[in-house]
């Protein structure tokens, strides 16, 4: 019963009125001012029995000047009500749910909050309260007392009644999804999530928000699903097809739950089951178990199990079935996977097999087919490691057998040697890092230093010759010009490759000054012209020298295969650089001595930019 709409309010009078008072209210001139409805709130407040009604539905222990006031408030600003928090719960209650019925649009983070502040109002409710004030009341207008408690309790539940019936109606003033979300947080927020016994009047709301949903929460598209799913799988069907409907039906649980949630809490702190969710979420369940026994899919087992157990919280029949489910399941569940991974296993010791077997038989192809091996590398262990439970041991077998085979490629190469003999130590240096065994990595490197002296040897041999044949070509060129000496060599140690000239270009040449007048400015380093044979500048030179350096130094670094891959990168821009060209006699000295005194800070410099080239 709306306050503005009680007997007391639209006759103006109070309970401590006699029925005097109360007749005079609607005494009219014989001609039929007194509208019915007045008459009507007289003769119910003048019966006893009728007078009880309109009492409760009042607003007890509070005086005549205190009513004018709170009514005053509640017609023109009710949302201001919530804070008189200083009545006894029947009056609060009343008064509440005549505000929250008048309160224009609002959100619904603001109806969960008068929501709630009405519920709990009302579980405060004491007839050993309520009973004693009604009877002050009655004995001071001359009306008999109420001494029936069922009476009393009976009318206390009819405005229970009311009073939800109010709210609801109110909430569903929100957007659907708003609505549900909102009658979702305040059973969240009056049960504690199904902790706490939910009240009687939390109770009438659910049960309108059940019987609102009920054609959601009972139609058969969850079920429509599964049986697509069993369908198609029986047909043979896999990949896409399968995994998009077993993702729809995920989907469609997921939003059957949201719905479903508030129900299925207010069940579980009755003591009680949703029996619509224990058919869902047995119906998913038995289809999960379906999918991996007759037709082998994991992934949509695992995928409805977390399912069951991260959304149908609470329903007791969810826990028992996930829980056994799960001790079935674990030796049979372990036992497959183990094949599985052997079989992942075998798989890639085939390919490394085949790829070697084409190595050796045509030693010419063998760097095509380690360059095979590395590109296919990655995703055979990423297949590997995406395995659920998987083994450590699996992992470390690919690696190595991956490691093994690119050094059998580079073996079978013999005497084979490509124009590109960085390509080879950039695979040598990734079977290094593949290679999880200490006996295969050292093997590995035995190999590497074999063929760095074997190439040693060879660049002294023709560093020598072509030492030779300079001084002769100088000899010669001295006895037939007074032009100032110039030496064409090679640096050594350049076979290793680099990184771009970081350092301002050289504006000019020193031919283009007087013999022996340098200018101060002259740059400490300058970029070498990007071609061989070129006569370098002292800052050119420099650079040269501290890029050999750095290049060195860096190498100790680098850790794993993107790291090898920029600094080959790196050396082959410095051979093309600095690998041959001409300079003016000691300059080449002169370089080294400067270079050697900023030796602290390449240092930091090259593992700084080791470490970044490895992440």
């Amino acid at each position: 019963m709306d306050l503005l709409k009680n007997p007391f309010n639209l006759l103006k009078v109070s309970p401590r009125d006699s029925q005097q008072r109360i007749m005079e209210t609607v005494s009219g001139d014989g001609q039929g001012s007194v509208s019915q409805m007045r008459r009507d709130a007289a003769y119910t407040l003048c019966d006893p029995f009728k007078r009880l009604r309109a009492e409760v539905a009042w607003l007890p222990g509070l005086d005549a000047s205190q009513v004018e006031i709170l009514l005053g408030r509640l017609k023109k600003a009710p949302e201001m009500l919530i804070r008189e928090d200083n009545l006894l719960p029947t009056a609060r209650v009343n008064l509440l749910t005549s505000a929250f019925k008048r309160i224009k649009d609002p959100p619904a983070a603001v109806m969960v909050h008068w929501v709630t502040a009405i519920i709990d109002a009302y579980g405060k409710v004491s007839l050993d309260i309520l009973m004693p004030l009604i009877n002050a009341a009655r004995s001071a207008a001359g009306f008999p007392v109420v001494s029936d408690r069922k009476a009393v309790q009976a009318e206390v539940v009819r405005q229970r009644i009311t009073c939800s019936t109010a709210i609801f109606r109110k909430l569903t003033e929100l957007p659907d999804d708003d609505f549900r979300q909102a009658v979702t947080e305040i059973v969240d927020l009056e049960t504690e999530q199904g902790k706490h016994k939910a009240p009687d009047m939390l109770k009438d709301l659910v049960s309108r928000y059940q019987r609102r949903e009920k054609d959601f929460l009972y139609e058969s598209y969850p079920e429509n699903l599964v049986n697509k799913l069993a369908s198609m799988a029986r047909e043979g069907q896999t990949g896409d097809p399968l995994t998009s409907v077993a993702d729809a039906l995920a989907a469609s649980a997921k939003a059957w739950d949201r719905i479903a949630r508030p129900i299925r809490i207010f069940a579980v702190s009755r003591g009680g089951d949703d029996n619509a969710s224990e058919r869902i979420a047995g119906l998913i369940h038995n289809t999960a178990v379906d999918m991996y026994v007759m037709y082998g899919r994991e992934d949509i087992f695992y995928k409805f199990m977390t399912l069951l157990k991260e959304t149908f919280t609470g329903v007791t029949c969810v826990a028992y079935l996930v829980s056994g489910t799960d001790r079935a399941f674990a030796g049979f569940v372990s036992r497959v996977e183990e094949e599985r991974q052997k079989k992942l296993r075998n798989e890639a010791a085939a390919f490394c097999r085949n790829a070697v077997d084409a190595a050796k038989s045509s030693p010419a192809c063998a760097l095509e087919q380690a360059k095979l091996i590395l590109g296919r590398a990655p995703s055979l262990i990423r297949t590997l490691r995406s395995r659920r439970e998987v083994r450590q041991e699996n992992i470390s077998a690919v690696s190595d057998c991956i490691a093994q085979s690119l050094l059998a490629c580079v073996l079978a190469m013999k005497d084979i040697r490509p124009d590109g003999a960085d390509e080879v130590d950039s695979i040598l240096n990734s079977a290094v890092l593949y290679a999880e065994s200490e006996n295969i990595k050292s093997e590995i490197r035995r190999y590497q230093e074999s063929i760095k002296r074997e190439d040693d040897t060879n660049l002294y041999r023709i560093f020598f010759i072509f030492c030779c044949i300079m001084a002769l070509i100088i000899f010669r060129v001295s006895k037939c010009s007074h032009t100032t000496e110039v030496k064409q060599t090679e640096v050594p140690g350049a076979r290793e490759n680099f990184i771009s000239f970081p350092y301002s270009t050289y504006a000019g040449s020193r031919n283009d000054y007087p013999a022996g007048k340098v200018p101060e400015d002259e740059p400490f380093y300058a970029d070498p012209p990007d071609k061989s044979g070129s006569l370098l500048t002292l800052p050119q030179i420099r650079s040269c020298v501290r890029m050999g350096t750095f290049l060195k130094l860096a190498r100790q670094g680098i850790s794993n295969a993107r790291g090898i891959e920029a600094y080959n990168s790196s050396v082959r821009e410095y051979n093309r650089r600095c690998g041959y060209f001409r300079y003016r006699r000691g300059d080449l000295q002169q370089a080294r001595r400067d270079v050697e005194r900023h030796r602290g800070e390449i240092e930091k410099e090259s593992a700084r930019w080791a470490q970044e080239k490895s992440r």
